[in-house]
């Protein structure tokens, strides 16, 4: 799970600025920029992610608050973060950051993709692979842990 909810909207918008070369929209985005742009962010399963990855977040965080003061910590955070970092609270923003980047028609099209069998599949299959390849650079790094060692030992000094 993400480390952090809100770093999701970051890496997504990184993810299709680095896959598409979309034109940059200048002024507000229409109306129906803005359904085309809320239309593929359903359609990809951004909307979903947002308020799953809440729990994860709290957890996160949890492991630096004192076992006893846990329980407490969760329940003032979900509320908290439901109300500031939920999709229904980002929603809009979200919608008219890819709307500026991304023309109506350019949506639209990531959405018929997202909703055709090998978007479909892309879907299904997209964590499995991020933790593929999560694996394969831990592993990387286990392979070089002895020159990692030296190199934070060098800096340090």
């Amino acid at each position: 799970m993400m480390k952090v909810g809100c770093r999701l909207i970051l890496f997504t918008g990184i993810l299709f600025l680095g896959l598409i070369n979309a034109k940059a929209q200048t002024g507000p985005p229409t109306a129906s920029a803005l359904k085309a742009a809320e239309d593929m962010l359903i359609a990809s399963g951004v909307n979903a992610q947002f308020d799953k990855s809440i729990p994860g977040i709290i957890a996160q965080y949890s492991i630096r608050v004192p076992e006893d003061k846990r329980a407490g910590f969760t329940k003032a955070m979900t509320p908290f973060l439901t109300k500031y970092c939920s999709w229904d609270a980002l929603k809009h923003d979200v919608c008219v950051m890819y709307a500026r980047e991304f023309t109506e028609a350019e949506l639209k099209q990531m959405t018929t993709f997202y909703k055709s069998p090998v978007g479909l599949k892309l879907l299904q299959k997209q964590p499995i692979i991020n933790q593929m390849a999560m694996s394969i650079g831990q592993q990387s790094v286990l392979n070089h842990e002895a020159e990692l060692k030296k190199l934070v030992e060098d800096a340090v000094k």
